[in-house]
C-alpha cells in the first residue's frame, strides 16, 4: 500500500493512505508523491488515484444530465428513453475503456514494485532449524533493497527470485534431513 504526500501552497502534507488522501479533498492538479515515484506528479496523472476523481466526474455528469433534462420535454417519451439508453451505453463503454487503461498502467507500475527480499524468513530458518543453506538466501536478499533503490528493477527481481529459491531449498533440505534422521532412529529401535 502506498503512502502519499501532497503539496499545497508550497507546503508538504502526509503521509496518507489512499482513503485519507481522499478525505483531504485534493484536486486533480494537486502534486502528489509516493516512494517509488521519481518526481512530484499531478494527481490526475497517477493511474491508481484516478478513482478519487471519477466520483467527482460522475457527480458532474449527473448534474449536467439534470440540467439537460428540462430541454427534452418537447420530445416524445420514446425518443427521450432512446437517447438516455444511448447515453448509458456510451458512458459504459467509456468507463470500461478507462478501467482497462488504468489496469494496464497499474500493471506497468507494479512491475517496478519492490520485490520481497526473503531475509526475515531466512533468518527464522537459520534460528529455528540451524540450516546454513539459508545464509545464501540472506546474501541474495540483502542485495534486493539496494538494487531496487538504485532503480535496477530487473536485477532486484532476479536477486529476489534467487533468494526465494535458496529459501525453499533450505526448507526442503531441512525436511529431508529430519525425515532421514527420524527413519534412522526408527529403524534402529
Amino acid at each position: 500500500m502506498y503512502q502519499y504526500f501532497y503539496r499545497k501552497e508550497n507546503q508538504q502534507f502526509g503521509p496518507f493512505n489512499k482513503e485519507e488522501l481522499q478525505k483531504e479533498n485534493i484536486q486533480e492538479d494537486s502534486y502528489v508523491w509516493y516512494y517509488g515515484l521519481e518526481n512530484w506528479t499531478q494527481a490526475k496523472d497517477i493511474p491508481h488515484l484516478a478513482d478519487l476523481f471519477s466520483n467527482k466526474n460522475t457527480l458532474n455528469q449527473e448534474n449536467n444530465t439534470s440540467v439537460v433534462t428540462p430541454l427534452a420535454f418537447t420530445k416524445e417519451k420514446e425518443d427521450i428513453e432512446e437517447e438516455v439508453n444511448v447515453f448509458k451505453e456510451n458512458d459504459t463503454k467509456f468507463e470500461v475503456t478507462n478501467i482497462n487503461t488504468n489496469i494496464k498502467e497499474q500493471a506497468s507500475q507494479d512491475k517496478n514494485a519492490m520485490p520481497k527480499n526473503w531475509i526475515l524468513e531466512s533468518i527464522l530458518i537459520i534460528l529455528l532449524c540451524c540450516m546454513p543453506l539459508a545464509i545464501i538466501s540472506i546474501f541474495y536478499g540483502s542485495k534486493v533493497d539496494s538494487l531496487y533503490f538504485a532503480r535496477k528493477f530487473e536485477q532486484a527481481q532476479e536477486y529476489s527470485k534467487k533468494a526465494e529459491k535458496w529459501f525453499y531449498t533450505a526448507i526442503i533440505v531441512n525436511i529431508s534431513l529430519i525425515f532421514i534422521v527420524f527413519m534412522y532412529y526408527y529403524i534402529n529401535l
